[in-house]
This record gives structure tokens, C-alpha cells and sequence, in this order.
């Protein structure tokens, strides 16, 4: 539930929080002619630079905010005339109101193209209907007069309700993925509601003033280099040059507030007792009574997931009213499965997440991803269960372990980072049987199915592709497996179906997979080859040359066990195996072995990653793990043929 980008102002989409800056000069601003950069170095290989920004915010005492945000860009080459073609600015419209003041573009001959207010629409912040009939919106300015060399210059402006009544709350970004050479940060508030604030990552100039019953804030920074972003790293809000700013006393304060806000909206009505019966009937175990309540939420109540990017400190509707539409945003189906889990006697509150970046430790944000629920199980612990996340699995944290959330309770809860659970609670598993001809043409079947997160990577798959098109997805990891291989006889489950795993089984003729070198046989294992595995299958694309300077982010925890047993052609013995590879680094563990028994050859692999956020030091323990997971895949069995054995 991630508001930033009413705070943006014109930022794109991509860079959703940049939300600061600096006021360029005066003269600059009122040239005709594009400036060019100054600082060689600190433009050298950037696709556009900021050439000043300026962010100025009035809160009230009531929480009430008006934000005006200028910025001067100049493009550098076509990736940057990409990045700020078009802007966007999500908003939730009875709350905030958007405002495309206008600006112009300027271009390297000086001649000047003004961009007027109808240069915005405004547009549904999502294609599905929300059964609430919610606006939520986003105004899109477009610029397709943009050039290469041009100078963009453009202003918004924000006003919105409090999130939190009679609190503000934000965070500003003093980096992106282009460099800043002035940015400028003011802030007006009232001397009865005093911000706490902090910079963080980073060092920039700070002044406190007054200018009657008001405090003002202002924060510069000159010079500021561009962010370079690497695969999997954490959202620029976790890693950039940032201010930090809040009214709330702490996190225990805003708990509380939240809590306020969803107090009355558990109580269930004699339909929603009797769904909760109905879904139950028969199951004595709490796992289970518990998991076929998340399946319901998750599976049968539709999600509106645009909501995320708009707020998640809007008050929830009642879980009465949500089971009655059928439909929810993310606290509402948090607020909805509380309250099934209260029917059946269990301590069940809502939480906050955010995935893509950790919330400040000290300076509470309003700024939330994912709603979850927090329910307190008979053994003591607490399981955060995501009631939009549409997997199946065993009770556990499948990507909320080692991440802080924010329980919203009527004592308040402060920041509590969640255990990480084990990487087996994600688990993936491939099985296989392979027979070799003579000829050396291999047939192999293969089933594929998961739990939690490898769950939610196979299910996702078999959602966005259906029918034909998704037997066409493993042809084709087929055809890289072995030239000329086919797939047959495919067989899947129901992706809507929560209750069971989802498990794709399929047939592969490979004619010729097998060399043939004189009386020789040599071939790999069909799933040594890794071309069937979807998580692994990526991550090699996820590596790059040199050391990471960020952590890389894989969502969740991960173990894949492959089996495969291969029985050899009549009259073949089996000559020589690949040599066992074992590998354990920090959170990464590999094992590979290959044996007989009796006349066939069982291949085992089982892979893991512990821990869902990479350290730079485990990324390069993960690196040498598949490098050696590579070299591994060169190692062959090789078949003997028995004179007179077989032809």
C-alpha cells in the first residue's frame, strides 16, 4: 500500500519515491537555453541529470498537506528519453487532489515548447472494477515532443487529507538513477507538531528556522551521483541519500492509530460465522482449519492490487462487508481473515510489510506494501499469513522471515522482525524417470509441483499462460534441453485450486539425446541439465561480472530436491558416473551424486538458499555455487555396450 508517488510529483513510475529537491537557480530557471551539464564526471554514462529540483511541503496540525515539487531535467540519450517520456502520479482521489501545473521543454537552439495543463489525463489506477466502487486514480503526463539534448522543466502540486489524523509522516529521496546537481527540500510546519527527521545514507546540508508559528525544515544537497542499479537490489527508499520525516512519537504510535482504524470492523455477522463453519466442517487439526480459511481469502475474495501503491493507513472496510462484495484491497482481506481466525477462538491481528524495502528503524512511515495477518498459534509462535497471496503450502512465513513488520494492536507494537522460517517451507520438487533406446533416443517423464514460494512461481506461470500456450512454455525449455525434443502427453492441475499443489506432469521424447561414440553410450541426467527447473533456471541471468555493492533481494527462502532414475538400453552396463558435487557457503547449499542401483542410474540434486536477502559476501558464495553447479553439468554417464548385448 505505497503511496509515494503522490509525493513525487512528476517522478516516473520506476523511481515511484524520488521525491526531493533542490531550487536551481533563478537566472538558470528563466534561460531559454538548456544548460549543460556541469560535472563531467558525475553525468559519465548517465541517461539523464537533474539539473535542480525543488520540493516545497506545508503540513497543518491536523495532518492536512499541500506539496509543490519542481523539476529541471536534461536528457542525454535515448534511455533517458525513455525514463521521462511520460510521469505518472497514483492517488486515492477522495483524499488527494493532483495538479499538473505545467512547465516546458527546452531545446538545445533555445527554442521553447510550453507543455499546458491539458498535457495530463487523468486514469483508473486499475483495469478491474472495485467492488467498493473506490476512485482509485493516477494523472499521466505525456511528453512526446521530447528530445535527446532537451531540457524538461515541469511542476506539481499535491494536496491531500492527513493519512494519519493529525500526523504527517514521509521520506524524500536525494538520489536516482540519474545524478543531481541541486535539490532542495523545504518543509513548513506547525511549532506545535515538531518533526523528528534524519538523513540517511548519505550527508546533506540541514537548517531550522521560524517564520511565525511555523518551524522550517530545509535539507540541500549538491552534486549528488546517479544510482546504479543492480539485479535484485532493494527499492531505492532502503539504499538512497533519504530524509526521514514524522510527527509520530514512535512505531508504537502509529500501531495504535492503525489499530483504531479496523477495531470495529472484525465483528462478524451470522453469514460470515456460517462461512466460516461451512469451510471447516470436518477439519480437526488447527494447521489445517487455519489454511482452508487463507485459501478462501486469498482464492475466492478478489484483490484489488493497484490499492498498494495508494495507501495503507486507509481505513478498511468492515470483514462483513467485504465477504458480502467479494472483493477487497489488501487490509480488507487481512481484516476479513482476522476475523474468520477470531470465530474460531484464535488471536488473529493485521500487519504491515513492505517487501522491496525495510521501513526506517527509528522514524515511523506510513508507507506499506502488503497487508498481512498476524495469528497466534496454539504452540506460541506467530504466523504472518498474506491473505492476497494465492499459494499453497504448509502454515509458515513463505517470504515475511527475516523482514520487520508492524502488528497493529491496541498496546502498539513497535518494528518486529519475523524469524526466518526454513527454506523446506518453500520447497520444489522434480521427478523423473528416463529410459534410454539403443540409439540412443531418451523418453523421459517428468512431474513438477511445490509448496509456498516455488508454489507461487509454478502457479503464477500456469496463470498466465493457459492451455496450449502453456505447454508451448515447456517445449520450449525442452528444445533447449536437447534440439529436436518434444513435449507429449501434458498433464495440470487447476491454478485456481489452493487446496492442492499445483503440478504439471509431461512426456519428452529426445531422439539422439545420447552420444553414441563407437560401443559408447554417453549422456547426462535429463534434470542435471537444470532445463526444467524454473528458480534456478533464472539465476544465472541474476549474476553479473565484478562484486555487488547492494543486497540482492529473492523474495523468499528456497529448497529443490530433483530425482531421476535412468534405466539403461538392454545389454548396456554402466561404465562411469559423474563425480558427486557438494557446496555449502553461507546460506547457499548444493548436492549432486549419481549411483547405481542394480541396472539403473538414480541422479539425486538437491539445492537451497537459506536466506531470502543476499549479503554482497553471500552473493559470491552463491556465484561460485553455480559456477561449480555449471561445471558440474560437463560430467557424463557413460554407457558400455556388451558384445551380443543388445543392438
Amino acid at each position: 500500500m505505497h503511496t509515494r508517488r503522490w509525493t513525487i510529483g512528476i517522478s516516473r513510475l520506476a523511481l515511484a519515491a524520488a521525491v526531493a529537491a533542490t531550487a536551481g537557480p533563478a537566472a538558470a530557471r528563466g534561460a531559454d537555453m538548456a544548460a549543460a551539464p556541469v560535472n563531467v564526471e558525475l553525468t559519465r554514462g548517465a541517461p539523464a541529470v537533474v539539473l535542480d529540483e525543488e520540493v516545497a511541503v506545508i503540513f497543518d496540525a491536523d495532518g492536512r498537506f499541500t506539496q509543490e515539487i519542481r523539476r529541471r531535467v536534461q536528457i542525454l540519450d535515448e534511455r533517458g528519453l525513455q525514463t521521462y517520456a511520460a510521469d505518472q502520479l497514483a492517488y486515492y482521489q477522495p483524499q488527494a487532489r493532483v495538479e499538473f501545473i505545467g512547465g516546458r521543454i527546452i531545446r538545445s537552439t533555445g527554442e521553447t515548447i510550453p507543455l499546458d495543463r491539458d498535457r495530463a489525463r487523468e486514469e483508473p489506477l486499475g483495469a478491474a472494477a472495485h467492488a467498493f466502487d473506490q476512485p482509485y486514480r493516477r494523472l499521466v503526463a505525456r511528453y512526446p515532443d521530447l528530445q535527446v539534448q532537451d531540457t524538461l522543466e515541469t511542476t506539481v502540486r499535491i494536496e491531500s487529507a492527513a493519512q494519519i489524523p493529525g500526523h504527517y509522516a514521509d521520506f524524500f529521496l536525494f538520489q536516482h538513477e540519474s545524478p543531481i546537481l541541486n535539490k532542495r527540500l523545504v518543509i513548513r510546519g506547525p511549532a506545535s507538531r515538531p518533526l523528528r527527521h534524519a538523513v540517511r545514507d548519505g550527508e546533506l546540508t540541514f537548517t531550522q528556522g521560524r517564520e511565525g508559528d511555523r518551524i522550517v525544515y530545509t535539507w540541500t544537497g549538491r552534486e549528488l551521483p546517479m544510482i546504479f542499479r543492480e539485479t535484485g537490489m532493494p527499492g531505492l527508499p532502503e539504499v538512497a541519500c533519504r530524509v526521514v520525516v514524522s510527527t509520530l512519537t514512535g512505531w508504537p504510535e502509529l500501531s495504535r492509530k492503525g489499530w483504531a482504524q479496523s477495531r470495529q470492523k472484525f465483528e462478524p455477522d451470522e453469514t460470515l460465522a456460517e462461512k466460516v463453519r461451512e469451510l471447516t466442517d470436518g477439519l480437526t487439526s488447527e494447521q489445517s482449519r487455519i489454511l482452508a480459511l487463507v485459501r478462501f481469502v486469498a482464492g475466492d475474495v478478489g484483490y484489488l492490487e493497484a490499492s498498494l501503491d495508494v495507501g495503507a493507513f486507509l481505513e478498511p472496510h468492515a470483514a462483513a462487508e467485504v465477504l458480502a462484495a467479494g472483493y477487497g484491497v489488501g487490509r480488507d482481506k487481512a481484516v476479513l481473515l482476522a476475523a474468520m481466525l477470531r470465530v474460531l477462538g484464535l488471536e488473529a491481528d493485521e500487519a504491515l510489510i513492505n517487501v522491496s524495502r525495510a521501513p526506517d528503524p527509528e522514524i515511523p512511515s506510513v508507507y506499506f506494501e502488503r497487508s498481512l495477518c498476524a495469528v497466534r498459534l496454539s504452540d506460541g509462535r506467530t504466523a504472518y499469513l498474506d491473505p492476497a497471496f494465492g499459494a499453497h503450502g504448509t502454515l509458515g512465513e513463505t517470504y515475511a522471515g527475516g523482514r520487520p513488520v508492524l502488528r497493529l494492536t491496541a498496546d502498539g507494537a513497535g518494528l518486529e522482525t519475523v524469524p526466518p522460517g526454513p527454506a523446506s517451507r518453500s520447497l520444489g520438487r522434480l521427478d523423473a524417470d528416463t529410459r534410454v533406446d539403443a540409439d540412443g533416443g531418451a523418453h523421459t517423464r517428468i512431474g513438477i509441483q511445490g509448496a509456498g514460494y516455488y508454489d507461487f512461481i509454478l502457479r503464477g506461470l500456469g496463470r498466465r499462460f493457459s492451455g496450449p500456450q502453456f505447454i508451448q512454455v515447456w517445449q520450449e525449455l525442452a528444445g533447449r534441453v536437447h534440439a529436436g525434443a518434444r513435449v507429449r502427453e501434458f498433464q495440470v492441475s487447476d491454478a485456481a485450486d489452493l487446496a492442492v499443489p499445483f503440478a504439471v506432469a509431461f512426456d519428452v521424447d529426445a531422439p539422439g539425446y545420447a552420444l553414441a561414440a563407437g560401443r559408447f553410450l554417453l549422456l547426462r541426467p535429463c534434470l542435471m541439465t537444470n532445463g526444467f527447473e524454473l528458480y534456478s533456471l533464472g539465476l544465472p541471468r541474476m549474476m553479473a561480472p565484478g562484486p555487488r555493492r547492494y543486497p540482492m533481494d529473492l523474495f523468499a527462502p528456497v529448497q529443490v530436491i530433483q530425482s531421476e532414475r535412468i534405466t539403461p538400453p538392454p545389454g548396456c552396463t554402466v561404465l562411469a558416473l559423474p563425480d558427486p558435487v557438494e557446496f555449502a557457503a553461507g546460506p547457499a547449499r548444493l548436492r549432486l551424486s549419481c549411483r547405481q542401483e542394480g541396472e539403473r542410474v538414480v541422479f539425486s540434486s538437491e539445492f537451497s538458499l537459506e536466506r531470502s536477502v543476499l549479503s554482497p559476501a553471500d552473493y559470491e558464495q552463491l556465484r561460485e555455487l553455480l559456477d561449480r553447479w555449471v561445471r558440474s553439468q560437463r560430467s557424463l554417464i557413460i554407457l558400455e555396450r556388451q558384445p551380443g548385448g543388445g543392438s
